[in-house]
C-alpha cells in the first residue's frame, strides 16, 4: 500500500491575475500571497510528512512554489507531473478571463463537476480529472509516502466530499 498526502496549494494572489487581466493559461503563473507562504510553511511542518519520500507537484505556479516550501523544509526530491494540473476550465482551449473562468468554476460545482444529460459542458468532468490523476499516482506507488502537492478539485475528484481549504493535508491511500 502507498499513502500519498494531497496538500492543496498555498492561497494564489488572484488580485495580481485580476490586475493585470491574466486570461488563460496566463492565471497559472500566479504566485502565493504572503498568507499562502504562510500555509505552505504550516503544511511541511505537519508531522505526518516526515515520512514522505518525494514531492510530486502539479506545473502550476502555486503549487510549484508550495512543492518548492515543502522540498526545502523536508528536504525532499521534487517531480513535477503535468497531469496533476487542475481540471481544465476549458477543454475547447479557449481563454478565458479571470471572471469567465470563475463562472465556469461556479458551472462545474453547481453541476458537481458532471455533465448535466444532453448538455456538455466547457469544463472538465470530475471523473476525467481522477482518471488522469490516479495514472500519475499508479506511477508512484512503489513509494511508501509520498507528498502531492495539487489543486482542490484534484482532491475532491479523489476524496468526494472532503473539504480542501488552502494548504490542508489530506491522506489517500492506493
Amino acid at each position: 500500500m502507498s499513502r500519498f498526502y494531497l496538500i492543496r496549494h498555498g492561497e494564489p494572489d488572484w488580485e495580481l491575475a485580476r490586475a493585470r487581466d491574466l486570461a488563460g493559461p496566463l492565471s497559472d503563473f500566479v504566485p502565493l500571497t504572503d498568507a499562502g507562504v504562510e500555509q505552505s510553511m504550516a503544511a511541511a511542518r505537519d508531522p505526518r510528512l516526515a515520512e514522505v519520500e518525494l514531492v510530486l507537484s502539479s506545473p502550476y505556479a502555486r503549487a510549484l512554489q508550495t512543492a518548492a516550501i515543502l522540498c526545502r523544509e523536508l528536504r525532499k526530491p521534487l517531480q513535477v507531473e503535468y497531469d496533476l494540473r487542475e481540471r481544465e476550465p476549458s477543454t475547447q482551449r479557449v481563454f478565458y478571463s479571470v471572471e469567465q473562468t470563475r463562472e465556469l468554476c461556479l458551472d462545474y460545482d453547481r453541476f458537481d463537476g458532471t455533465y448535466p444529460a444532453g448538455q456538455p459542458k466547457p469544463w472538465e468532468e470530475r471523473d476525467s480529472v481522477r482518471r488522469r490523476v490516479m495514472a500519475v499516482l499508479d506511477r508512484y506507488r512503489s513509494n511508501r509516502f509520498v507528498a502531492v502537492v495539487c489543486h482542490e478539485k484534484v482532491i475532491e475528484g479523489l476524496l468526494p466530499g472532503v473539504q480542501a481549504p488552502y494548504g490542508s493535508v489530506r491522506p489517500f491511500d492506493l
